[in-house]
């Protein structure tokens, strides 16, 4: 074995590039959990700003509390949407929350 893989040692590399450059395959549209998959260009955090600072804003609250497992975190998510569309004040509304723009 360690003959052929001398003997081919260029091919090899030559593949492992092709494998390493290759673009990804599309992802389907996550159907049993009711995700609609939309992408966005590459690189370019402004084309998709609302789903950015909500990701970010989400992040922060995670990081204030402690979570032992994944369980609660699945309890948490709910509150904290509750929070972020109905309590939750946001800079880019005015001030204003979700529900009131």
């Amino acid at each position: 074995m360690y003959e052929l893989a001398k003997r081919h040692r260029y091919e090899i590399e030559v593949l492992r590039r092709q494998i390493k450059h290759r673009r990804p395959k599309p992802v389907p549209n996550n159907l049993c959990r009711g995700i609609d998959l939309t992408t966005v260009r590459h690189c370019l955090p402004l084309a998709n700003g609302r789903i950015e600072r909500f990701l970010d804003t989400s992040k922060s609250k995670v990081k204030q509390r402690s979570f032992f497992d994944g369980e609660q975190l699945s309890r948490a998510l709910p509150e904290f949407l509750v929070w972020y569309n109905s309590i939750g004040s946001h800079a880019n509304l005015g001030g204003k929350i979700p529900m009131e723009a």
